[in-house]
């Protein structure tokens, strides 16, 4: 995995390291976003792939191009655009979940 001085780190040991520092935070999202998409699924609510890009549009509104909105997310959040799909698309989700069955 990587050395330093004469001393090897070994891939066992990062992992270790990486589940001992955000295992249960990490463990936390995957279950909320499960708990989230159950419920979702219970209430025949969906998010469609144009809903997906219409707030996609709306996040990347004042960024010169795609691209510089997919590096500045790259660079500042570390997300990938495949991230950012997953994000939006979960963020989505729970905003109807949230709302379901609300009238105004």
């Amino acid at each position: 995995m990587a050395v330093v001085g004469n001393e090897p780190i070994l891939k066992e040991q990062w992992i270790e390291e990486l589940e001992r520092q955000y295992g249960s935070m990490v463990l936390e999202r995957m279950m909320t976003i499960k708990a989230v998409e159950m419920e979702a699924a219970a209430l025949h609510i969906q998010v469609s792939e144009d809903e997906v890009e219409a707030e996609l549009r709306r996040e990347m509104y004042g960024y010169e191009s795609v691209e510089a909105y997919y590096t500045a997310m790259q660079e500042q959040l570390g997300l990938s655009p495949e991230q950012i799909n997953r994000d939006l698309h979960y963020h989505l989700m729970l905003e109807k979940v949230a709302i379901h069955g609300i009238e105004v």
